[in-house]
């Protein structure tokens, strides 16, 4: 590697310039991660604006070279799951695969390969399931892999792994098993699917109504979803700069997303519940969940900022929009 300093006209050198533009009594090493640290943001800046603009490719050679030169641990990890995502809007999951993994992220690797249409990433999910000793994953890959059977006898040697017992049940069409391994793990909404699969017409009420009581309490839990949308609105508001506000704005809209899918949840144990009058808050219920969905699309393309191409793309991605026209289908079936 050559370490001569390039010089200007003159045999001033490059950093002797810059070592006079330094603020007094800056040690120069304090300056020198100052100006590595500016560098850095002023890469992140072109990521996301790149991003923004649709030039995908472009904005994931900057998130490459970002991740190649940020040390701090906590930092990578958020640069590296937005690098990931970005990979898999782009139609490239394995890229994000080797970002996870690169990054000891094994969850969102796993969930990455089994994402995918191709077989081999299941195949792949469960080798390293396997070799890492992780249950869960090894249990979703053979589920989707058509491995019911070894999916079945593989959660049911975990204690911890009684909703994906459950999600196995169903797919072999043993609803009453699925609604007893779904009510052992506490996981009352599917318990009272199941039940209505089986034809337990009023023990699925009962269990529409055990959801109820569970679904409003984890909506009012100091880390549920309300209070999550709360905390990175305020954060999105209060932004004092452009890149912080621009990965609140993500967030957020993430966050609403999550706050529609439980209000949705809960609009769907209400109604199933039987009780007199419980229609009419089911339809309010999903009257907040259609809110949220169109508040996530409107973040999402940021058409007051000037358009979001990732957004928009993740809108597509997701059938966003006929996600919100089933929402407001479900609204009016509630209030008729």
């Amino acid at each position: 590697m050559n370490h001569r300093v390039a010089t200007f006209s003159g045999g001033v050198t490059i950093l002797a310039s810059l070592l006079l533009l330094l603020p007094i009594g800056v040690p120069p090493a304090r300056a020198q991660e100052q100006l590595r640290e500016e560098r850095l943001r002023e890469l992140l800046v072109a990521a996301y604006s790149l991003r923004r603009r649709g030039q995908f490719q472009a904005a994931a050679t900057a998130y490459e070279e970002l991740l190649r030169k940020v040390a701090n641990k906590d930092a990578k990890r958020i640069l590296a799951r937005e690098a990931a995502e970005l990979f898999v809007t782009m139609g490239r999951p394995r890229d994000a695969v080797a970002i996870y993994r690169r990054n000891h992220d094994l969850r969102r690797e796993i969930d990455t390969l089994l994402a995918m249409d191709d077989p081999k990433g299941a195949k792949d999910a469960l080798t390293i399931s396997r070799y890492v000793r992780y249950p869960r994953g090894e249990v979703l890959a053979l589920s989707k892999l058509g491995q019911h059977e070894e999916a079945l006898a593989r959660a049911t040697a975990s204690e911890d792994l009684g909703r994906e017992r459950g999600d196995v049940l169903m797919e072999l069409g043993r609803y009453r098993e699925a609604a007893t391994a779904y009510g052992q793990a506490r996981e009352y909404l599917l318990r009272a699917r199941a039940l209505s699969k089986a034809g337990l017409v009023e023990e699925a009420k009962s269990a529409y109504r055990d959801a109820i009581a569970r679904l409003r309490l984890s909506l009012r839990d100091p880390q549920g979803s309300l209070q999550r949308v709360r905390r990175i609105k305020a954060k999105y508001e209060e932004a004092p700069d452009g890149l912080t506000r621009e990965r609140a704005r993500l967030a957020l809209a993430k966050a609403y997303g999550l706050l529609a899918r439980d209000y949705r949840r809960l609009a769907e144990a209400y109604a199933g519940s039987g009780e007199p009058g419980e229609r009419a808050k089911a339809a309010k219920l999903a009257a907040n969940a259609l809110k949220f969905y169109r508040k996530r699309k409107e973040l999402l393309e940021d058409r007051v900022g000037g358009g979001d191409a990732y957004g928009a793309k993740i809108v597509a991605d997701e059938g966003l929009d006929r996600l919100i026209e089933e929402v407001r289908a479900e609204a009016e079936r509630y209030r008729g």
